[in-house]
């Protein structure tokens, strides 16, 4: 435990919210992603490319599928491919919303651990930051603080930030602090993002506009015009909440519910 460093305020937060209310669970799952967080940091500093012991061809160790250069192809009329192979990922281990190593106080290590938290909880763990919540249930300044939100990484699931639902959220509380583990069959994790989850946010409006993150340094700010994104088309899996606009729209339309005929 000697390896976690956790942030005083983080921990100042969940010692002054009472048992059993909303803010000392949220704190808690913060804690649990900050500490899974952490030990991937540790383990990826102790460098021990357990890999490399496994292989005799260079090119699959871990410095091989890392640093590799792409080479045009040697073919004559001076032809060469349209599309450039891009430059590896510093490490294997990566959600690719979160790889400025340069602006993470542990560098390529949080890289690792931003992958890990992907990899254990489903996504990488987010916060509503948009304001001072109330520190318990009933008191304090401020409204009760919503659920948390996962970016997650994974084939076939949004790319979009998404807030989990409150039976989702109490799973994880309850496997949490439960005085034995659940079996690996029954746990609640990884939690996944189906069209059922409908508070998303576009990644490039999240830190800037929603203010929904865990460190305001995870990624940097988007390089390109937002706005644009407003009017790329949109499909269901990504943007389960335009059925609901829809839906508004043909109720006002021909005052009717959606599906009636």
């Amino acid at each position: 435990m000697e390896m976690l460093a956790f942030n005083p305020e983080l921990l100042y937060s969940f010692q002054a919210s009472a048992p059993g209310s909303r803010a000392f669970h949220l704190r808690l799952i913060e804690l649990a992603a900050v500490a899974v967080h952490q030990i991937a940091v540790f383990l990826y500093k102790q460098d021990t490319r357990v890999h490399d012991h496994h292989t005799n061809d260079p090119d699959y160790t871990v410095d091989g599928a890392t640093s590799w250069d792409w080479e045009p192809p040697q073919q004559s009329g001076g032809y060469y491919p349209l599309l450039v192979p891009p430059p590896p990922w510093k490490t294997l281990f990566s959600h690719p919303y979160y790889v400025a190593h340069n602006q993470y106080p542990d560098g390529l290590a949080d890289v690792v651990g931003y992958w890990a938290e992907d990899r254990i909880f489903g996504g990488v763990v987010l916060f509503d930051r948009s304001q001072t919540w109330r520190r318990c249930d009933g008191e304090g300044p401020g409204a009760s603080e919503p659920n948390f939100y996962m970016h997650s990484a994974r084939d076939d699931v949004t790319f979009r930030l998404w807030q989990v639902k409150n039976e989702e959220q109490e799973a994880l509380v309850g496997f949490l602090l439960a005085p034995t583990p659940a079996p690996a069959d029954n746990g609640p994790l990884p939690i996944l993002p189906t069209r059922s989850h409908r508070v998303r946010i576009d990644p490039d409006r999240a830190i800037v506009d929603s203010k929904v993150y865990r460190d305001v340094w995870e990624r940097p700010e988007p390089l390109h015009n937002r706005d644009r994104d407003d009017h790329r088309p949109r499909n269901p899996e990504d943007y389960p909440e335009e059925e609901d606009t829809q839906a508004r729209i043909f109720a006002l339309l021909y005052n009717k519910k959606p599906g009636s005929e």
